[in-house]
């Protein structure tokens, strides 16, 4: 598999604090920074399908991506944050851009957080039913009831007609 993961470089995400002034390197780095939500946005709508369609969390191999993604992108922010990247320096087509982006990433992340606790509650019912079968059959197979007498082994009710007789 290919890392399609965009790369913000050292010069654009630095840790001297200094703040990047080339519009150049600010509009590319929000470029990478839409393109990087974008994947992201892609990871979390197909994740949402599948869980949508009922299948448990654990059976979705997308984790480690979603989680490769959503840590650049926290790198990222924390950068802006930072002011290592002036976001206000960038082209405003862009500014707007990643705002748009924002949002739907925002909404994706919501639908991906109530699909994911539907997909535990649902994973928690099953292993609560599954949990109260066992004990339901270790109670009728027990051979003392709840008093501590010996359970007698029940028999068929006796029948009226005469035995048949083959």
């Amino acid at each position: 598999m290919m890392d399609n993961t965009p790369r913000i470089s050292g010069s654009q995400v630095s840790n001297t604090g200094a703040a990047n002034t080339d519009a150049a390197d600010i509009d590319a780095t929000v470029a990478e920074a839409i393109e990087l939500i974008d994947r992201l946005v892609e990871v979390l709508d197909e994740e949402n399908r599948i869980l949508g369609r009922g299948f448990p969390a654990s059976l979705i191999g997308s984790t480690a991506r979603k989680s490769e993604l959503g840590g650049a992108f926290e790198q990222w922010v924390a950068a802006v944050r930072a002011r290592r990247i002036d976001l206000a320096a960038a082209d405003e087509r862009l500014r707007e851009a990643m705002v748009d982006r924002s949002r739907v990433l925002n909404a994706a992340v919501g639908e991906n957080v109530e699909r994911l606790q539907a997909a535990l509650d649902a994973s928690h019912r099953r292993l609560d039913a599954v949990m109260r079968a066992i004990r339901e059959d270790m109670t009728q197979s027990a051979p003392y009831d709840a008093k501590g007498q010996v359970r007698i082994a029940p028999t068929a009710a006796p029948s009226l007609r005469a035995p048949l007789n083959v």
